[in-house]
């Protein structure tokens, strides 16, 4: 009966063990995965769904961005008219920043539906760029859908928000202006950017 007993303890820790180290392994590979995306964090939220899971999984698609110190790309950059005015006649600050915010998430999903590359927001607007590498040949395209795509959505978003403001101004829309030539991605304090002459 002992023996019995002794056979079950030792089966019984070997079953224990074996899970430990099932456990143990799924938490490195959780671990490796989470190193990955941290590791890419600077690139992952500027770029659209299918370009995630490709940067994630091919190790040469991630390499593209980190050879490619200078290129030639499309740099779209947008600004929101009279943005001054719109914050003055917000019904209050909360309304306006929400406003904003959603007028902004929403040009960043049309820039990145085409392949843009999302730089940064820059207080009243966004800039973006279509790298030849990312974008492809059809890149010059790509900006300009993305501009029109732009330019439809906010008219949209502010149509649908006009009771934030005390007055619906009417010459409110966005100014887009795109340009064309040698760009250069740079990592400042972790952080993807371009710059250039078509930044400028």
């Amino acid at each position: 009966m002992e023996l019995l007993n002794a056979i079950q303890e030792k089966s019984s820790t070997a079953d224990q063990h074996e899970e430990v180290k099932k456990q143990l392994e799924k938490i490195a590979e959780d671990f490796a995965e989470l190193k990955k995306k941290q590791d890419l964090r600077y690139l992952l939220d500027r770029v659209c769904s299918p370009a995630k899971t490709k940067l994630l999984t091919d190790p040469s698609f991630k390499k593209r961005f980190e050879e490619a110190k200078t290129c030639n790309a499309f740099v779209l950059a947008i600004d929101i008219r009279r943005s001054t005015d719109l914050m003055l006649r917000g019904k209050t600050p909360r309304q306006y920043a929400d406003f904003l915010n959603t007028a902004c998430g929403r040009l960043v999903d049309e820039i990145k539906n085409q392949f843009g590359i999302v730089d940064k927001f820059t207080g009243d607007g966004q800039l973006a760029y279509f790298p030849d590498f990312f974008a492809g040949e059809d890149a010059g395209y790509r900006a300009l859908t993305a501009a029109q795509d732009c330019h439809s959505t906010f008219a949209k978003t502010y149509r649908g928000a006009r009771d934030s403001f005390t007055v619906a101004l009417k010459d409110v829309g966005l100014g887009i202006g795109i340009d064309f030539g040698e760009v250069h991605l740079l990592r400042i304090t972790d952080e993807l950017t371009v710059v250039g002459a078509p930044v400028v």
